[in-house]
């Protein structure tokens, strides 16, 4: 194992590179600081190595050759006492590359024989663009490198760069070819750090800039990511197969249509496809290439029908708080099935959905949002057979006059449930005494519509709205959870417990029975408010 004590090279000290005590200055009486940056090179972006250490922030530096904005990502992080920050010291110029300054801080009683193991503070820090980046590897390196930059003097050996040109203009690149360029352990003073410029650079056999996100391969929480996007034009480059105006979804400030953004948008949902037939699975990427962290929690699918966006899913909101930080990228895999959500092929990890029972049509998917509260947005058009309600198997129903009786799902035995009953009454046209939520969209000024596709996600939905042809009622005997799903449905999606489905308007309420003792006979009581 290849061992280095970090103080013996303080003597020979240059560059940027060497320990500092705080600000405490050695025994000869100087101060192991940073060298200042000569006057006649770029200037170093103003991020100082104080900036708050969020998983969700970065830094940013600039590739003058190639136009396009850098960010690094953390700005710092902490593991086993070592703590890293790093922040861009100069910009890539036609005379040298990009320049990354880092700082390695420890806090202990006494010195600390560590691992080199904390990029850019490896012996090796190899960053591989992650698989999906926007541009492909025709445009763009496959690998980057931070290596250390002359005057190092904790480096075992500072390689040597060239400039290349390729197709998509010129870059800095690896004159040879990628070894360890640090020890892989360093002896560590107490309460001292270590200070590093390191260059970035792509691999020796790269034609092209570097161009989307890469990654560092060390394990988390050691990972930095590095990530470039022309800065004239951050948006969407692929054309869209929809065009022209889209109304905008009833949540958020705004919509940011991804087939309405032009190159200069710095946020966008990014679709892998823009027309599936059922069942398929729907990827869509939330790329930000803006300089403030995008919230990553929540999305919706909603459907188009009749010029208004009716919300399909979900029903409940995920209050879990992820970020994408700038340069990032996060992906969902959206399963989308005419029949149950089961009938999507493939694996799906946590954060992914599925969702079935939609019919044909032109379906809006959003997911997160920014500061601002602008929900970026993709359309997406399922070819499939329109969506009716169909009654679950294991339902029976009777007909008695003007009203049917459906039975299902009795409660549970081993289960603190009762017998409830699901009532479905019939309105007259034309009721105007609901009060619909601000995002559910009202019919004609009246009550707010449910469509076949939110009444499919639940039961007692399902086994009510089958049967209303040609009847004033409809109960449905069944248990505590279905009802309680029932309502929790309707009042979600409409605002409270009238509704408008297919031509009829409708009221749902819910009746609670029970025995009393000595008969077989049930009474009925009402239980809820409308």
């Amino acid at each position: 194992m290849r061992r280095r004590a970090l103080l013996a090279g303080l003597a020979g000290l240059a560059g940027c590179s060497g320990l500092s005590g705080d600000g405490d200055p050695d025994q000869s009486g100087r101060t192991l600081t940073p060298a200042p940056v000569p006057t006649d090179t770029p200037r170093p972006t103003p991020d100082p190595f104080e900036r708050e250490l969020g998983l969700a922030a970065a830094v940013f530096g600039f590739d003058a050759l190639t136009g396009r904005t850098l960010a690094l990502n953390p700005p710092g992080y902490s593991r086993g006492g070592l703590t890293v920050r790093v922040r861009f010291a100069r910009e890539a110029t036609a005379e040298e590359p990009a320049r990354v300054g880092a700082r390695l801080s420890l806090r202990a009683p006494g010195p600390v024989t560590a691992p080199f193991d904390l990029p850019p503070f490896a012996p090796r820090s190899r960053l591989t663009r992650q698989d999906g980046s926007e541009t492909d590897s025709a445009t763009g390196t496959t690998a980057c490198y931070l290596v250390p930059a002359p005057g190092s003097a904790f480096a075992e050996r500072v390689p040597d760069v060239e400039l290349a040109s390729g197709s998509a203009g010129r870059f800095w690149r690896l004159a040879e070819p990628p070894r360890d360029w640090l020890p892989d352990r360093g002896e560590i003073p107490a309460d001292a750090t270590l200070l590093g410029e390191f260059r970035l650079v792509a691999g020796p056999d790269a034609t092209a800039p570097l161009a989307g996100r890469y990654v560092s391969e060390a394990s988390a929480p050691a990972g930095l990511s590095l990530s470039a996007w022309d800065r004239d034009a951050p948006g969407p480059t692929v054309d869209s197969r929809f065009e022209g105006s889209t109304p905008p979804l009833p949540q958020g400030r705004a919509t940011l249509w991804y087939h309405q953004l032009s190159p200069r948008a710095d946020v966008y949902l990014r679709p892998d496809v823009e027309r599936v037939d059922p069942p398929a699975a729907v990827t869509l990427t939330l790329v930000n290439h803006s300089r403030e962290a995008v919230r990553a929690s929540d999305w919706a699918v909603y459907r188009l029908f009749d010029g208004d966006w009716y919300e399909v899913g979900p029903l409940f909101r995920d209050a879990t708080a992820r970020f994408v930080p700038p340069g990032g990228q996060h992906r969902w895999r959206f399963g989308l099935a005419h029949g149950p959500a089961s009938e999507v092929p493939g694996g799906f990890e946590p954060f992914d959905h599925r969702l079935g029972f939609l019919g044909g049509g032109r379906y809006g998917i959003a997911a997160g949002a920014t500061d601002d509260e602008d929900r970026p947005a993709a359309l997406v058009e399922l070819v499939a057979p329109a969506t009716t309600v169909r009654p679950t198997a294991d339902a029976t129903a009777t007909r008695d006059g003007d009203r049917v009786v459906v039975e299902t799902d009795p409660p549970r035995d081993d289960a603190d449930d009762e017998p409830r009953t699901l009532v479905l009454d019939r309105l007259p046209l034309g009721d105007r005494t609901a009060t619909p939520r601000p995002t559910v969209t009202e019919v004609g000024g009246g009550l707010p519509r449910l469509l076949p596709e939110q009444a499919m996600r639940s039961r007692g939905l399902r086994n009510t709205l089958p049967f209303v042809e040609g009847v004033e009622q409809v109960r449905l005997r069944t248990n505590d959870g279905v009802t309680r799903g029932a309502l929790r449905r309707v009042e979600f999606r409409t605002g409270g417990r009238r509704f408008r489905f297919g031509d009829g308007d409708f009221r749902v309420t819910v009746e609670s029975t029970r025995e009393p003792v000595g008969t077989s006979e049930g009474t009925a009581t009402r239980t809820g408010s409308e």
